[in-house]
């Protein structure tokens, strides 16, 4: 019994493809043994203008500033995030959320989401997104004074077509 059991879990010897592992536990004092092979995560295959991607579940697209230069005046719109993913991605953003709030989508009244685009995405976060606002007296150049926030897009292609599985989209904020 116990002999089998050693001789069974050594090793290959030769290095073997990833196919060709598995995961086992075994119980001998429950008589239970479960084994389950690797498998390839599912990934999203997107052909555009720009390029082909490939995403899985566990990706998240970093834009970082999406080019506000430190200490400009300039502060990062809701416009210059869209702008920043249709230039990279070469998809049509139809919708854009963060958590259970939405920021932005293509179907809104047109005078509101006009609003929401021309203003500071740290204003259209705090007041629909509920993202606390920055300390008084605490601003300045340090880590407070700058946030990561990730967003929920959903966007199509330039066949109108939805594109599944567009993982969430980190950009910096600055308070």
């Amino acid at each position: 019994g116990a002999l089998k059991a050693r001789d069974a879990a050594k090793p290959a010897p030769t290095p073997a493809p990833a196919p060709a592992f598995r995961n086992t536990y075994a119980s001998v004092g429950a008589n239970v043994h479960v084994s389950a092979a690797a498998t390839a995560l599912p990934c999203t295959t997107v052909a555009t203008k720009t390029g082909t991607f490939r995403w899985s579940v566990w990706d998240v697209i970093d834009l970082g500033e999406c080019g506000v230069a430190k200490g400009a005046g300039d502060a990062l719109t809701l416009k210059r995030v869209i702008d920043a993913f249709k230039e990279k991605f070469g998809l049509e953003v139809g919708a854009v959320s963060i958590g259970p709030s939405l920021l932005y989508a293509d179907f809104m009244n047109p005078a509101k989401t006009k609003d929401k685009l021309e203003r500071p995405l740290v204003d259209v976060l705090t007041e629909i997104g509920k993202m606390p606002p920055a300390e008084e007296g605490g601003g300045g150049e340090g880590a407070a004074a700058v946030a990561a926030v990730q967003l929920s897009i959903g966007a199509c292609d330039e066949n109108d077509d939805d594109v599944e599985g567009v993982p969430d989209v980190r950009v910096l904020v600055r308070r």
